[in-house]
């Protein structure tokens, strides 16, 4: 498995997959592909300029997004990095978002997608990384545990019936 910059090309099954992710679960967004509206090139251009700093909204954190390939070269998931924390993400978002494919969870490749995701996170220059999850999620919080995730705290969701789960993970170890 590797992950693998999301760039203006897309990999092989890329539609299959938006399909497969829809309007996004867990606090992970969608892809609004079910909507007559969508259009892929914009999709990835809205995801590449979230990486270039001078494109980026001045109330967004910068994000670098990957897709997540198996060894059969096909994309079974998707992984965001945003390179620092803004007021938002601090209370949910954190540094780090990642789906696995329905039809590939319980194969390990969440937790292989969060740690090469902290890799990119530690060669940004980030020393601990922010991960919030929903407190229903237990797959992502064994996950984020078996990486070294420390609890911080459980805080509302503004605006939802959520409540978020706070992880820190130390990258200097």
């Amino acid at each position: 498995m590797r992950i693998e910059r999301l760039s203006m090309n897309p990999p092989p099954g890329l539609l299959d997959f938006l399909r497969d992710l829809g309007d996004g679960e867990n606090g992970f967004g969608g892809s609004r592909i079910h909507h007559a509206d969508f259009l892929l090139e914009a999709y990835l251009q809205r995801f590449c300029d979230m990486d270039d700093p001078a494109r980026i909204e001045p109330h967004l954190a910068r994000q670098t997004n990957f897709w997540v390939i198996d060894d059969a070269d096909l994309i079974v998931g998707m992984l965001k990095i945003r390179h620092y924390l803004t007021e938002l993400t601090k209370l949910n978002g954190g540094h780090i978002g990642y789906y696995i494919r329905k039809t590939h969870r319980g194969q390990g490749l969440g937790q292989r997608s969060l740690k090469l995701g902290l890799e990119k996170l530690r060669e940004f220059g980030v020393s601990q990384a922010l991960i919030t999850i929903y407190p229903e999620n237990q797959a992502s919080i064994k996950v984020a545990e078996a990486l070294g995730g420390v609890f911080q705290d459980t805080l509302d969701h503004e605006g939802s019936e959520n409540r978020i789960h706070r992880y820190w993970i130390d990258l200097a170890k």
